[in-house]
């Protein structure tokens, strides 16, 4: 078993219940954690993440409206936004706690960075997986990967998508053989520049 895996299911089992109480409604862990996933474990009224909040679940549409616990109708809120006192981080909080409260607090954020902890290494797991299949594609048609830089390319892989960079390899194929005859050191500078202006383009594009 994955070792952060087994510390996430310790911790849950140990330090919480099945479930979390948000006011008078109570949300299963497995759905808080796939609520903290879809938000990237960031507090959607103010921005603030893990670690450097305590964040939990709110509900779009208020339970005593009729709000039920759908993924929909959860969001990721910091402790402060969730209980309408204002952004603020932990260490902006007050001196004076109930020592209970701040018991529970700290058991919280052990349990989110592990979730959080897990959250990044299966997306690290996933952009090896995607990386791996692009350096193929590379060697395949320049067989050498002397100026292949996988750092480059993850930065890239989290701005674009993988079809994205598939695509961009087809073109940079198509042009350095036309152009250069097929060098890699002049295929890999031509990738490079078109992996940047579609992100700039796409930039653009969303402002």
């Amino acid at each position: 078993m994955d070792p952060t895996k087994e510390f996430l299911s310790d911790q849950l089992v140990v330090l919480v219940p099945d479930v979390q109480r948000t006011g008078v409604q109570m949300v299963k862990v497995s759905t808080r954690f796939e609520v903290f996933k879809r938000d990237g474990f960031t507090c959607r009224y103010c921005g603030h993440k893990t670690p450097d909040a305590i964040l939990e679940i709110d509900h779009v549409i208020p339970s005593a409206a009729g709000g039920g616990d759908e993924i929909e109708n959860l969001v990721t809120a910091c402790y402060e936004c969730n209980r309408g006192k204002g952004p603020r981080l932990i260490t902006d909080a007050p001196t004076e706690i109930n020592l209970h409260e701040q018991t529970i607090a700290i058991a919280e954020r052990e349990i989110q960075l592990a979730e959080y902890n897990q959250w990044r290494a299966r997306q690290r797991i996933r952009e090896d997986e995607s990386i791996n299949r692009l350096e193929k594609y590379w060697v395949d048609r320049w067989g050498s990967q002397r100026w292949w830089n996988r750092a480059s390319v993850r930065s890239f892989l989290r701005k674009l998508a993988f079809a994205d960079l598939l695509d961009i390899l087809d073109v940079v194929e198509h042009k350095t053989e036309l152009r250069y005859g097929g060098w890699e050191h002049s295929a890999w500078i031509f990738f490079c520049g078109m992996c940047r202006n579609q992100i700039k383009r796409n930039g653009d594009a969303n402002a």
